[in-house]
């Protein structure tokens, strides 16, 4: 998953020129670099965190629909 958020932060950055997306989705990548090697190495979340992590992907993916639509970024490369 790591692998493509990467891939996805490059073409973000260098063929769209969308930083706002390719940083919100490099801060993301840092989240699950810390999220699994350190806060929860070997514990596994409780259901008040599931219900917060499932809350935060859906307000993520709503404001990411809504910058892609305003932006309209996606729509034109530069290449």
């Amino acid at each position: 998953m790591l692998a493509f958020l990467c891939i996805e932060i490059y073409i973000l950055t260098f063929w769209f020129e969308d930083y706002v997306l390719a940083g919100f989705l490099a801060v993301f990548s840092l989240w699950l670099l810390i999220d699994v090697f350190i806060l929860f190495k070997d514990k596994p979340y409780s259901l008040a965190q599931m219900n917060l992590f499932g809350y935060a992907m859906n307000f993520s993916a709503i404001a990411s629909m809504i910058w892609i639509l305003y932006s309209a970024k996606l729509l034109h490369s530069v290449f």
